[in-house]
């Protein structure tokens, strides 16, 4: 568990859903950040590879600078991941460090995630939102099991790497 994780935090259930969630930010308040951010990809990476909020945050940030379109940009030459990373970016950051990555085709149906593959660890991006399973259960900074795009309703699964197991990430 991420040393910001609140302390005993609440484990939670909801209608329909099949894995537990805890609240967990990932490490991102220890790294003294506040306030609401899009660095849900971020917080997910920390969670799920054990890893340092702000190494992850730092290298995604990095790589983010290093292909973004100044141009497209409101602040050229921007070097963040509060906002948001963009899968052409996660993809590669986690590949280059042993994760495997797999993308669900459109039209093909992952749907909900108890129908992810049973592994210790993975992160997730779901409608617009990546978030981190561990050890089967979800850990994020709100109860991302039911989507906020369409109320009530469980989450598409579009993309999901893990670490294979016994591989540690090479960093």
């Amino acid at each position: 568990m991420s040393s910001s994780a609140m302390s005993s935090p609440p484990s939670v259930t909801a209608p329909g859903v099949d894995r537990e969630f805890i609240i967990d930010d990932g490490g991102r308040a220890a790294s003294g950040r506040h306030g609401d951010s899009g660095d849900c990809v971020v917080r997910a990476i920390a969670l799920a590879g054990r890893m340092d909020y702000d190494f992850v945050y730092k290298a995604l940030a990095d790589a983010s600078a290093a292909i973004t379109n100044p141009l497209r940009n409101s602040k050229p030459g921007r070097r963040t991941a509060r906002d948001g990373n963009a899968p052409s970016i996660v993809g590669p950051v986690l590949q280059s460090w042993g994760w495997t990555d797999h993308s669900v085709p459109r039209g093909a149906h992952v749907g909900v995630l108890g129908e992810l593959p049973d592994v210790s660890a993975m992160v997730v991006g779901v409608s617009g939102h990546w978030l981190a399973i561990v050890d089967g259960v979800v850990r994020d900074t709100w109860d991302s099991r039911l989507t906020r795009k369409r109320t009530g309703q469980l989450p598409l699964v579009a993309r999901y790497l893990w670490l294979p197991p016994g591989v540690a990430a090479e960093l």
